[in-house]
């Protein structure tokens, strides 16, 4: 028989738990799993890590299928959900594990966790009450590790369906929180659509008579989104933010890793009603601080120049604005930190199973 190419499939670990994707309004939640394909394959070229994700049933495959072509071919950006949607993604990587023997080097093991996402309208999940803004426009999105028993909330009703949202976000071990710097200069609401949900988890978890700690055990990745938009760009650079990417050979402008906390803070701040710094403030407040990530990121990332195949700086914007009614893409897309916050909630899962 012929050989057959590359390495014999390792049995991956199976990850149990549950991370939600959770946002206000427009801070890009469909246009980031939109992504999630690209940029797997993106981060696969550019480490020894091999990303693979890819569809557990057939209208999940599909919708990778059609956002990714929407995405590439296309060059539009995904409608606002208007229909509920039931995904299921496996995403496979490798982890660095405790070895075995006396010195116990780590070594690289398989690792696959499912993502079961429930992407439902914005205001399916608004919060009926007088004056409140719990769960108000908020778009849900749950994605389920490899093997929890804890199955996805049903649907909720049309009113009081905030309430599923928060029920289901406080049964999760990991949480992706998106916040839209442009979108907090205009409207500087990201606080109270964020303040209300923690509440309401905290209630949840927090008089729970078997909780272990006084604070939430989730862990958090918090995504500063639109990087490549031209304000934010601008004001990045304005601010000292900015530098280049020398593992890449397009040199795409980053902000690093170390400086993502800051950049999160500075950038919302830009607003003078903003309270970026006290979302910040109120997550290390309730969650342990080595379990909250800060990442800068963006679905579309930045224009490569055709002629040279690197960055311009005198042209770096990737999306038309002025296409007409909708903005367009204008060219490949390269996600900067959409599959890495969840490669750190798996990493740091899998490293608390173990420890146990």
């Amino acid at each position: 028989m012929p050989k057959t190419k590359g390495r014999p499939p390792a049995t991956p670990m199976q990850a149990t738990g549950k991370i939600g994707l959770w946002g206000a309004p427009g801070s890009g939640k469909t246009t980031f799993l939109a992504a999630l394909s690209i940029a797997a394959n993106r981060a696969s070229k550019m480490r020894d890590n091999r990303l693979l994700l890819f569809g557990a049933d057939d209208a999940s495959t599909d919708f990778l299928i059609q956002q990714t072509a929407l995405l590439t071919r296309d060059m539009q950006f995904p409608r606002a959900t208007d229909a509920e949607h039931h995904l299921n993604w496996v995403l496979r990587m490798n982890i660095a594990a405790p070895g075995r023997g006396f010195w116990r080097p780590t070594e690289a093991v398989p690792y696959e966790f499912e993502l079961d996402v429930l992407d439902a309208p914005g205001g399916r999940y608004k919060d009926r009450s007088p004056g409140g803004s719990v769960g108000d426009d908020v778009q849900a999105t749950n994605l389920r590790l490899f093997g929890s028993d804890t199955a996805v909330a049903a649907a909720p009703q049309a009113t009081g369906g905030g309430e599923s949202f928060v029920t289901d976000l406080a049964g999760c071990d990991g949480l992706v929180l998106l916040f839209d710097p442009a979108r907090e200069w205009e409207e500087s609401d990201a606080f109270s659509h964020f303040h209300g949900t923690l509440l309401k988890i905290a209630q949840r978890r927090l008089r729970d008579p078997a909780r272990t700690t006084d604070l939430l055990p989730q862990y958090v990745a918090v995504c500063a989104t639109k990087f490549d938009h031209n304000d934010v760009y601008r004001k990045a650079c304005d601010l000292g933010f900015r530098s280049y990417s020398t593992g890449d050979r397009h040199f795409f402008p980053k902000v690093g890793d170390h400086l993502a906390e800051r950049f999160f803070i500075e950038m919302g701040q830009v607003a003078p009603r903003s309270n970026a710094e006290l979302i910040r403030d109120t997550l290390r407040n309730f969650f342990e601080e080595d379990r909250v990530q800060f990442f800068v990121s963006s679905a579309v990332g930045f224009r490569v120049d055709p002629d040279t195949g690197i960055f311009n700086e005198r042209e770096f914007e990737n999306v038309d604005e002025r296409s007409g009614s909708k903005p367009r893409i204008k060219g490949p897309i390269y996600p900067i930190n959409v599959i890495e916050p969840l490669t750190w909630l798996g990493g740091k899962l899998a490293a608390g199973r173990w420890a146990q």
